[in-house]
C-alpha cells in the first residue's frame, strides 16, 4: 500500500471518533477495544495532517456564540450535536480550556445537529434562547450532558438550574424561522468544509485529531501561547 492510499484509509477510519451523519452509531460488545484503536489512530494523525501540508479552511465567526479570548492565539471551532454522546464528551475538555487559557484561546460553536438525531435541533433552539440571555456556554455545557433526554422538561430544568428569566426563555426555545437559518447556515458552512460527523473541530482552521486536553494544550504551544 503506497502513502496516498495510506493516509487516505486513516482519513477515513478516523470518522468512528463521533457520530457520523449517514447513521447513528451501533452498540458494540467491543465498545472499549474499539475507543483503545481509535485513541491510537488520533495520536498518529498529527504525522498524518503534517504531510498532507493541509491548508486552513475559512470558518468565520458569523453569529457563532464564542467563549474565550477576543484576540486569540487559537481558536477552535467546535460543530457539534447535542443529541451526540461524544460531543458530551469532549465539551467539558473545551470548557476546562476555555478557562485554563481565557486570554489565549477562543471557543466557537457552530450549529451541526445530525437528522438521524430527531430531538437535537430542539435543544439547539433551546441554546440559542439561553444565548439571548447572555448564557449560551453555560446553557450548552449543561444541556450537553443530557443529550439522552432532550425534551422541553430537559430544556426549562436547564434553564432554571442556570438563573434564566423562564417566561422568557420558554417564548425563545421554540424552534422557529430565525433558529433554523442560523442552524441551517452553521450545518451548510460544515458540510462546505467537509464536516461529516460529530464532534468535528478545527484549530485556527485545521482539522483537529488529537481532542484530547493534553493535545490542545500542546497546539497551543506550537503557537507560542
Amino acid at each position: 500500500m503506497n502513502k496516498l492510499k495510506l493516509i487516505v484509509m486513516m482519513l477515513s477510519l478516523i470518522s468512528f471518533g463521533g457520530c457520523e451523519s449517514k447513521k447513528a452509531p451501533a452498540s458494540s460488545p467491543n465498545t472499549a477495544a474499539l475507543e483503545k484503536k481509535i485513541a491510537e489512530l488520533e495520536a498518529k494523525m498529527n504525522v498524518v495532517y503534517e504531510k498532507l501540508n493541509l491548508n486552513p479552511v475559512d470558518l468565520p465567526l458569523g453569529h457563532s456564540y464564542y467563549q474565550g479570548a477576543k484576540n486569540p492565539i487559537l481558536t477552535i471551532v467546535e460543530f457539534s450535536d447535542f443529541e451526540c454522546p461524544y460531543c458530551a464528551r469532549v465539551s467539558p475538555i473545551l470548557d476546562a480550556l476555555a478557562k485554563e487559557y481565557p486570554n489565549k484561546i477562543r471557543i466557537v460553536f457552530k450549529h451541526f445537529p445530525l437528522s438521524f438525531h430527531k430531538n437535537a435541533k430542539a435543544g439547539h433552539a433551546a441554546a440559542l434562547a439561553a444565548g439571548a440571555q447572555g448564557k449560551f456556554y453555560e446553557y450548552r455545557y449543561k444541556l450537553g450532558q443530557q443529550f439522552k433526554n432532550l425534551n422541553d422538561e430537559t430544556f426549562i430544568k436547564v434553564a432554571t438550574e442556570i438563573g434564566l428569566d423562564i417566561n422568557k426563555f420558554k417564548k425563545d426555545m421554540v424552534l422557529d424561522a430565525e433558529d433554523e437559518k442560523k442552524i441551517n447556515a452553521d450545518i451548510a458552512l460544515g458540510q462546505k468544509v467537509g464536516v461529516r460527523g460529530t464532534p468535528t473541530l478545527y484549530a485556527n482552521g485545521l482539522p483537529v485529531e488529537d481532542r484530547s486536553f493534553q493535545g490542545l494544550v500542546k497546539l497551543l504551544k506550537k503557537l507560542g501561547g
